[in-house]
């Protein structure tokens, strides 16, 4: 189904969207007849366990360096001139009803864009949202049975993620690009034959040999990483030619998000590569391993405790820190707005094991840990606390503070030249539920760039 068929379908089911009301912001809007210039688009869904947010944020930043209209999607940000939602704020999902995917189309309309990078979630895919979309690229970034444990099934996972690769249209004239990650050789040879379309592979010299995989089959091959506090140097063979490259990104797996998004390029014709290496040099991931740089310090806001905390430590042991300090919390139960999946049995069930799961990870490599809120919602934020706390061995230094900018400032404070400040959970997700009906709110970065105000310290990487 055309863009533009697509946009009247949905407009007949709920109605038009309330883009109508911004015609004044773009003259050369039509409001009479069809406008073809949708079907021109090109649109690029993503989906993966994880990394898909970053590919397609790594993506549409380049495209717009090209002088590209490009419309991004994502949980990392939605980037689009008619979105209400402010840049580099995050968005769980970022498609989440049929209202939601006409706004975005009739933005594009609006903006007579060149491209739309969209991610696309696993509850996205069940509910049909992306059924009549006609994709040009679909990207499988990886695919880990147990990521969304709290959700899904492990095999209704893995088939919902494969489903959107296998219901294509006989008519849709797309190229499917595959990250090689996390599965078996099985399951590759299965996505290698699931559909008729053009299959563009990308993965590291690593992976392929661990796997077992022909690497003949693989399109873009990771053949170097170094990785250290300065950043990752890469080298790749893509088309038969070795390409090498520098990055003040932080974690060995953005070097396959990299390549992914180097990938996607690529297919498009629009990859250059002494462009891309001037773009990727000094690039920010909104909250996904942010690096700033204050008097000695190296402070990182991310959204995970794991892998990040772990190579964390491998740069401890290879002297390039002192000491790590640990900014963490736990989700809570029961906010008003929050989805099924927060408030089921299941995610009660397993809060406990989970929040022991994330303090061993701590246990083995931090060496200090403030403990404080993040999205406590309806559970009382002294017992989540003590609860993380009761965790601990005695060899981690710990401390509670209930108030998460007191407890970013005092591990700032408390830290020395050398030592990591790891602000972890949150990302830039900017609302911070406190009760059941009550949010604040609260961007760690902001919160960490104003520490640095007060302290009067020289910054780095802001």
């Amino acid at each position: 189904m055309k863009l533009s068929k697509l946009k009247e379908k949905l407009e007949l089911k709920i109605g038009e969207s309330r883009f109508r009301n911004l015609k004044k912001n773009f003259k050369n809007y039509k409001l009479q007849g069809k406008n073809l210039d949708l079907d021109k688009v090109k649109i690029i869904g993503i989906t993966g366990s994880r990394g898909k947010s970053s590919t397609a944020f790594l993506v549409h930043k380049y495209l717009q360096l090209k002088g590209f209209k490009s419309i991004l999607y994502s949980s990392i940000s939605i980037d689009s001139p008619c979105s209400n939602i402010k840049k580099n704020s995050s968005c769980e999902i970022p498609i989440n009803n049929e209202t939601g995917l006409l706004n975005l189309l009739d933005e594009a309309d609006c903006y007579k864009a060149d491209y739309i990078i969209v991610e696309i979630n696993e509850s996205t895919i069940s509910k049909g949202l992306v059924n009549d979309i006609p994709f040009d690229m679909r990207v499988l970034t990886n695919l880990n049975p147990k990521h969304n444990n709290e959700q899904y099934e492990e095999q209704e996972y893995v088939n919902l993620k494969k489903s959107f690769l296998k219901d294509v249209s006989s008519k849709e004239d797309c190229i499917c690009v595959l990250g090689v990650q996390d599965y078996d050789k099985n399951l590759f040879n299965e996505l290698f034959s699931i559909n008729n379309c053009k299959k563009i592979f990308y993965s590291s010299e690593y992976i392929a040999d661990v796997k077992n995989i022909d690497k003949s089959n693989i399109n873009s091959l990771l053949v170097g990483l170094n990785s250290s506090l300065s950043g990752l140097d890469l080298e790749f063979i893509m088309d038969n030619k070795k390409y090498d490259l520098h990055t003040n990104l932080l974690m060995p797996h953005n070097s396959l998000n990299i390549l992914g998004a180097i990938t996607i390029l690529n297919a498009l014709g629009e990859y250059d590569h002494d462009l891309f290496k001037k773009y990727i040099k000094n690039v920010e991931l909104p909250g996904r391993v942010e690096v700033i740089k204050a008097n000695g310090r190296t402070i990182i806001i991310d959204l995970f405790l794991t892998p990040t905390l772990e190579i964390l430590r491998k740069f401890k042991e290879k002297g390039e820190v002192k000491n790590i300090r640990v900014i963490t919390g736990a989700i809570g139960t029961n906010f008003k707005t929050w989805n099924s999946k927060f408030k089921d049995e299941k995610f009660i069930s397993t809060r406990s094991e989970s929040r022991k799961f994330a303090m061993n990870i701590v246990n083995k490599f931090a060496d200090y840990v403030y403990i404080t809120q993040n999205d406590n919602a309806a559970e009382n934020l002294e017992d989540i606390c003590k609860e993380l706390q009761s965790y601990l061995e005695t060899n981690v230094i710990s401390d509670i503070i209930y108030d998460r900018k007191a407890a970013i400032e005092k591990a700032i404070i408390d830290s020395e030249k050398g030592d990591i400040i790891f602000v972890s959970g949150r990302g830039n997700r900017k609302i911070l539920c406190v009760s059941e009906t009550k949010a604040e709110l609260l961007l760690d970065k902001d919160v960490v760039i104003d520490v640095l105000d007060k302290l009067g310290w020289s910054k780095y990487g802001l």
